[in-house]
C-alpha cells in the first residue's frame, strides 16, 4: 500500500482530516486511477463538512470502480444532505445492489429509503 495512503488513513483515524486529505491527494498524485485514493479523500473531506469536495471525489471514484458500494452509498448520503433526492435514491439503490456492505449498513440504507421514496 502506497505509504501516504496509509497516513491518511492514520490521520484520518485521529480526527486530523486536514492531513489526511493532504496525504490522500499525495496519493492520488502518485497513482490518479487508483478510485479507493478518491473514496478515502471523499471521505476525509465528508468529516470536515466539506460535501462539494466530497462529492467531486465520490464521483471520480465511482467512474474510476463502478463496483465501489461504499462509494455510492456515502455519495446517496451527500446528495441526502444536498437535498438531491433522486440522486440519493439512486446512489443507495446502487449501492445495495452492488452488496458487501456491513449489514447495519444495508440496514440503515434501508431506512433511509424509506423515508426518501415517495
Amino acid at each position: 500500500m502506497n505509504v501516504y495512503l496509509a497516513r491518511g488513513d492514520a490521520y484520518k483515524a485521529k480526527g486530523d482530516y486536514k492531513q489526511a486529505v493532504a496525504d490522500y491527494t499525495q496519493a492520488i498524485t502518485m497513482d490518479p486511477e487508483y478510485a479507493f485514493s478518491y473514496y478515502q479523500r471523499g471521505v476525509a473531506y465528508y468529516y470536515q463538512g466539506n460535501l462539494d469536495k466530497a462529492i467531486s471525489d465520490l464521483n471520480k471514484a465511482i467512474e474510476l470502480d463502478s463496483r465501489d458500494a461504499k462509494a455510492y452509498a456515502l455519495s446517496g448520503q451527500v446528495y441526502r444532505e444536498f437535498g438531491e433526492v433522486e440522486l440519493a435514491v439512486a446512489n443507495f439503490e446502487r449501492a445495495l445492489e452492488l452488496g458487501g456492505l456491513p449489514q447495519n449498513s444495508e440496514q440503515s440504507i434501508e431506512a433511509i429509503l424509506r423515508e426518501l421514496r415517495p
